[in-house]
């Protein structure tokens, strides 16, 4: 039997087997099974929230100091 799962960073659904998930060898399902696919698209979003956040207060006159 194999579990779908879809990567959040890459919008890219995997079939992993649900027996031996640590044995898929292509590597976009091996980073989705450690978590570090979903660890990127963390710091990827949090990552374009802080540049907003900065254009906004750059237009507002606030400085961080």
């Amino acid at each position: 039997m194999y579990l779908n799962k879809k990567c959040p960073f890459y919008g890219k659904i995997n079939n992993i087997p649900m027996k031996e998930p640590f044995h898929c060898s292509e590597p976009s399902c091996r980073f989705q099974v450690e978590g570090v696919c979903v660890i990127i698209g963390a710091f990827y979003e949090a990552r374009l929230v802080n540049i907003r956040l900065a254009k906004i207060e750059e237009k507002l006159g606030i400085k961080k100091g």
